[in-house]
């Protein structure tokens, strides 16, 4: 909980910024940026550099969840949730929370959304439920 409540995003976890593209970036322009990026930093040619490994790595991490569209989907959606935990954790954790109890008792599957915005909404609230239930307060 505690690393929740003192979350503090790092750069590199903003995908596009670390690629230098935006939401509206096509597939072909984010493969072009991750391509100048990659061989500016690419291990082989600064192996003097111990960053190099890390930030090659992040790069590639980046290019893979944005030319996907699915997972890109998920990504912006995360962006957007403004969730105080990394993408990874968020991911894992929405999958353990995509049904909850509706008022009337019965399962409700969350995943069938009409908004993002209620949808963004639903996430947020299903995560805060999910931490008070893995850590209530005392």
């Amino acid at each position: 909980m505690d690393a929740i409540l003192n979350y503090r995003p790092e750069g590199g976890e903003d995908y596009y910024a670390l690629l230098g593209c935006d939401e509206l970036s096509s597939v072909e322009q984010i493969l072009a940026e991750f391509k100048v990026r990659a061989l500016e930093c690419h291990p082989d040619k600064h192996p003097e550099n111990s960053k190099a490994v890390e930030t090659f790595q992040r790069l590639q991490k980046a290019k893979e969840i944005l030319t996907n569209a699915e997972s890109r989907a998920r990504y912006d959606h995360w962006r957007r949730s403004q969730m105080s935990m990394p993408f990874e954790q968020w991911e894992a954790l929405a999958d353990s929370v995509k049904t909850v109890k509706s008022s009337g008792g019965e399962n409700k599957d969350l995943s069938e959304k009409t908004s993002p915005l209620q949808e963004d909404a639903d996430v947020s609230i299903r995560v805060r439920a999910e931490c008070l239930r893995k850590h209530p307060p005392v």
